[in-house]
């Protein structure tokens, strides 16, 4: 039996109407996110239009309209592909504690409790 690694709680997201943008950059490659699974302080779940490597450095980035924005860099930690579906685990960046909070504070507007469905973004 596999036993939980996360360190913080995930909190599932409803990003329905929403004026911001979450998306994520690898190299010269920006790719908007429309699934989010979870986030919590120290990662994120997401549903992805291709999948990532384990091991890949990605950019997360959450910007609004009115101009704020914060960005964390972060590791996929797994990726699994299934019927064209590619969902991915990245963990953030110890260093970036602050920015991490930041993101996770900023997405709070969207977090309902955890029941482990998809929301749209």
């Amino acid at each position: 039996m596999e036993t939980e690694k996360r360190k913080h709680a995930r909190s599932g997201l409803q990003m329905d109407n929403q004026e911001s943008q979450f998306y994520v950059s690898k190299d010269q490659e920006t790719i908007n996110i429309t699934k989010i699974r979870d986030v919590s302080f120290s990662g994120v779940g997401l549903e992805m239009p291709r999948p990532f490597p384990v091991g890949d450095k990605l950019a997360l980035t959450y910007e609004e309209n009115d101009g704020f924005q914060v960005q964390v860099n972060g590791t996929v930690i797994w990726c699994d592909s299934d019927a064209g579906r590619h969902t991915l685990g990245v963990e953030f960046e110890r260093h970036n504690g602050q920015d991490a909070s930041l993101l996770f504070m900023a997405l709070r507007k969207y977090i309902d409790e955890f029941d482990g469905a998809y929301y749209d973004a």
